[in-house]
């Protein structure tokens, strides 16, 4: 089975009041290595219009209809990443995300385990993961928004290793769902 891993990182919680939009999006292939990172700054008009997410939503879409997974696999994509995304794509009048089956490994947190903390940081240090997600001051987020190229590039580098936490996380759980639900 084609499973995919997928992160966005965004400037808002909220995706259509023209504050919140994509500074980039993770996506990778389980078990290999290669990670592809769409970033707001590669489009040709980013310097023109910061803000213009469009390059980065065609770019999550393309690489899904091109690499066609069976299951993407989030943490609290359910509730924050696919509804983002399509919320992008349909205010850039583009068609929504293809369907897919979805594994959010935050309900995994939250209905099969125990942990103190709904988050990937602590489903990650119970589970022993060697990556930890690094964390940042909210500056980080505004100067990436404001066209600062070395904060965006923390950020870049913050939700690659949000997938490679991601990917570790969900190959410790899978036995568990495995055993609990039959999936996968």
């Amino acid at each position: 089975m084609k499973i995919a891993f997928l992160d966005i990182e965004t400037t808002r919680l909220v995706a259509d009041n023209g504050l919140g939009f994509i500074l980039c999006c993770s996506m990778k292939i389980w078990h290999e290595k290669k990670i592809k990172t769409v970033r707001i700054d590669a489009s040709k008009d980013y310097k023109k219009c910061l803000y213009n997410d469009t390059f980065v939503v065609d770019g999550i879409a393309d690489w899904l209809i091109k690499e066609d997974p069976e299951v993407i696999v989030t943490y609290n994509g359910d509730f924050f990443d696919i509804p983002y995304i399509n919320t992008r794509r349909l205010g850039a009048n583009k068609k929504p995300l293809p369907p897919c089956r979805y594994m959010d490994h935050f309900k995994t947190s939250r209905y099969n385990l125990k942990l103190h903390s709904m988050g990937l940081n602590a489903m990650a240090e119970h589970l022993g993961v060697v990556h930890h997600k690094t964390r940042f001051e909210p500056i980080v987020w505004q100067r990436a928004m404001f066209g600062s190229k070395p904060d965006l590039d923390k950020i870049v580098h913050h939700c690659e290793l949000d997938i490679v936490v991601l990917e570790e996380c969900h190959d410790k759980v899978l036995p568990v769902l495995r055993k609990l639900k039959g999936v996968l």
